[in-house]
C-alpha cells in the first residue's frame, strides 16, 4: 500500500481540536491540516460558540493560534468570558 497524502503539511497526521464542559467533552473536530489561526478561527465560529451555554468561560493557552485577536473578539462580543495564559503560566500541583 502507498502512503497518505500529506496534506497541509500534517504529514498524514489527524489533529483535534475539542473543548470541556464539566468535565465532559462539549464538542471536538478531527482536521487532516495543520491547525493554524484560520482552521482555530473558524472553529470557534462556526462550532464552539453554537455549544456553549450562555454562563460559559472560554480558557486557552498561549497556542500560536488561540492568540489571533479577531478570534479573542469574536468569544468575547458573543457574551462569553475568555481566560488566556501567557507562556509563564505553570500548573499548580
Amino acid at each position: 500500500m502507498g502512503k497518505s497524502p500529506k496534506i497541509g503539511g500534517a504529514k498524514g497526521r489527524t489533529n483535534a481540536i475539542g473543548a470541556l464542559l464539566d468535565n465532559k467533552l462539549l464538542t471536538v473536530s478531527l482536521f487532516e491540516c495543520n491547525i493554524n489561526s484560520d482552521v482555530f478561527h473558524a472553529w470557534v465560529e462556526q462550532d464552539l460558540i453554537t455549544k456553549l451555554p450562555i454562563w460559559a468561560v472560554v480558557v486557552m493557552d498561549n497556542a500560536t493560534f488561540h492568540k489571533r485577536q479577531d478570534t479573542q473578539e469574536w468569544i468575547k462580543n458573543s457574551g462569553f468570558i475568555l481566560c488566556t495564559f501567557t507562556s509563564n503560566w505553570k500548573s499548580q500541583k
